[in-house]
């Protein structure tokens, strides 16, 4: 055996060496088990301290807290337009389409009713307008 052997083989030597390799591998295999948390918790202070290309988080509430007071304007203007939208929509004593559409209705039917009742009360002078009407259509159609 080579000499470099036989002093490693010695007992005050090979204990510590033992001990060395041992608490390595400790380390690294603790190591490998670590990194995926380590690699998230880079990833979360990434987030929210910000790189180059994305800024952090801080600075994108600001942002988005300047974008909503800027649309609060253009949400107040909705909330109008659909409160006029819903009076219109919705019966009032009057004043609303919807009571206008429903007048309207009331009115056809009854002038569909009044028209039927009149045809009805008519219906037996039907025969003579209609011999007046071939007299006359002829005379006219002739002259």
């Amino acid at each position: 055996m080579p000499s470099w052997i036989d002093d490693l083989l010695q007992p005050g030597v090979l204990i510590p060496c033992a001990v060395i390799l041992f608490i390595l591998s400790l380390i690294v295999r603790s190591a490998f088990k670590a990194f995926p948390f380590v690699a998230k918790f880079v990833a979360l202070v990434n987030t929210l301290v910000g790189t180059e290309d994305k800024p952090g988080i801080g600075v994108r509430m600001d942002v988005m807290t300047k974008e909503l007071k800027g649309n609060t304007a253009k949400i107040d203007a909705m909330e109008t337009q659909m409160d006029t939208v819903h009076h219109e929509l919705t019966t009032n004593h009057g004043s609303s389409v919807k009571d206008a559409t429903k007048r309207l209705e009331e009115q056809g039917a009854k002038t569909e009713k009044l028209l039927a009742d009149h045809i009805t009360e008519t219906a037996h002078w039907t025969p003579m307008l209609s011999d007046l009407h071939q007299t006359w259509s002829i005379k006219h159609r002739n002259n």
